[in-house]
């Protein structure tokens, strides 16, 4: 067996070193493990990249534990999705799959909410933008009159 750092060539038969170097066990393909920071396909990196999290010094997709359409996630959730993915508890799902659930509907901030809560939203979002409407309305009227 070849020592750490090393991988047994199977061409020449002779301990061959890992082409990373922060790979503490690897093969002809890339590290297995490494000795320092994440690893992350075949690569010892210093961080995980973006929509992926360290379970140990291992990175994982977001989206093999949170959906496809997860963008960003921590270990326990996913924290955003995807444009046409939706937050519903932990994970991120499509907006079919938001409207299957019966009574639910995917909003503006990617969130598959309950009909209730949904039409609240909306209603407040409708009456926020009536509201600045006929401020600026009577802003232009007040500056006609002076």
């Amino acid at each position: 067996p070849c020592p750490s750092r090393f991988y047994g060539n199977d061409k020449n038969h002779i301990c061959t070193p890992c082409v990373d170097p922060d790979a503490l066990t690897c093969d002809a393909n890339g590290a297995l493990s490494c000795q320092s920071g994440y690893l992350w396909n075949r690569q010892c990196l210093p961080t995980c990249p973006s929509a992926t999290f360290a379970v140990g010094h291992v990175c994982k997709a977001c989206s093999d534990s949170f959906g496809v359409g997860t963008a960003v996630c921590t270990a326990n959730s996913a924290v955003t999705c995807t444009p046409g993915y939706n937050l519903y508890g932990k994970n991120c799902i499509s907006d079919d799959q938001c409207f299957a659930l019966g009574g639910y509907f995917p909003n503006s901030e990617s969130s598959c909410l309950p009909e209730g809560l949904y039409l609240r939203l909306r209603l407040t979002t409708y009456l926020r933008c009536r509201w600045r409407l006929l401020h600026l309305h009577l802003q232009v009227r007040l500056r006609r009159n002076v």
